[in-house]
């Protein structure tokens, strides 16, 4: 059960205008859209959130009561990293913004997905969890459809650590 001082911790981080405006950029939904947070739960979904603050977050997304659209909200504890910061390095100091920062640069499409906010004097970051955020059901695929996703990973790993984007063949 999520404590009373968390639920009022998630509405503030709806309400924030920056949520809003993730959670209303995407998916043909207007800026003006109300949200109102319909229910939270803590969340484990692998070991790296053990010990961790983690919440699944449902939001509705229009007039209450009868909202005309839902959203799945993930908010998650960022916390110190595991590898050395190069001293003169730019990245932010603060652990959500230097997650954030690192997805942008690694995955633009996430990246711009997600906000860093603070939680309770925590560091977390908030996105929407899309079904592609989801993990693969790797043991529900035949052995043709494995190597085919196993084709398709490893040409997206590839291209995303190749020079300018590209991939050369040769």
């Amino acid at each position: 059960m999520v404590a009373d001082s968390e639920n009022k911790e998630i509405a503030r981080l709806v309400a924030l205008p920056e949520t809003q405006e993730l959670i209303t950029c995407m998916r043909h939904r207007h800026k003006k859209d109300e949200l109102a947070v319909l229910d939270a739960a803590y969340w484990v979904k692998g070991c790296s959130s053990l010990g961790r603050l983690r919440y699944a977050v449902l939001i509705g997304i229009g007039k209450y009561p009868n909202f005309g659209k839902f959203c799945l909200v993930d908010i998650k504890e960022a916390v110190v990293a595991a590898a050395p910061r190069y001293t003169k390095s730019s990245m932010p100091r603060d652990n959500a913004k230097r997650v954030v920062e690192g997805a942008r640069n690694l995955s633009p499409f996430l990246g711009e997905r997600m906000l860093a906010a603070r939680f309770l004097d925590r560091s977390v970051v908030i996105r929407e969890l899309l079904p592609q955020d989801l993990k693969l059901e790797m043991d529900r695929l035949t052995q043709e459809e494995a190597v085919a996703a196993a084709h398709l990973l490893a040409a997206v790993v590839g291209k995303a650590r190749a020079p300018n984007g590209s991939i050369n063949p040769a």
